[in-house]
């Protein structure tokens, strides 16, 4: 019997119709196989088809693809043009920039350092800072006095 279930459910998923011989003499003794049927058939008069789409979906469809690819277009168009421009004013606001920061350079044939009145020494600078650092520590302590007093 189990033979005969198979064979019915394989002419059903083929979709042979009508059932040929040994599948209906099947169907007729089985009753699973016969409800499975009559499933099969109410299923089959109930399906409807899907409504046919409006008669406007195929312009809609069509204007809107047109519009995309417009847009697309026209992207492409300001890319290719205005790209270029600007990675070229970039390029040159970058060397600009490398330009104007750098230091500037030693006048070439100027008098030698030797030979310069109001050049400052290491030395001296190193006796400023200290002077000027032992006056801020002596404000700062007086500072300080003066709020403790206070």
């Amino acid at each position: 019997m189990k033979n005969s279930c198979e064979e019915f459910l394989e002419a059903v998923m083929t979709g042979e119709r009508p059932l040929t011989g040994s599948a209906a003499a099947h169907v007729a003794a089985c009753p699973a196989c016969a409800a499975l049927r009559r499933e099969a058939e109410a299923l089959a008069r109930s399906y409807r088809p899907a409504k046919e789409p409006p008669a406007e979906l195929d312009r809609r469809v069509l204007a809107s693809a047109q519009e995309e690819l417009c847009r697309i277009r026209r992207r492409r168009c300001f890319l290719r043009r205005y790209v270029p421009m600007g990675a070229a004013a970039a390029a040159a606001a970058a060397v600009l920039c490398v330009v104007w920061l750098q230091p500037p350079a030693a006048p070439v044939g100027g008098p030698a350092l030797a030979d310069a009145r109001d050049t400052i020494t290491w030395d001296m600078l190193e006796e400023a800072t200290f002077e000027l650092d032992q006056e801020l520590t002596s404000r700062q302590t007086a500072v300080s006095e003066t709020a403790i007093l206070w």
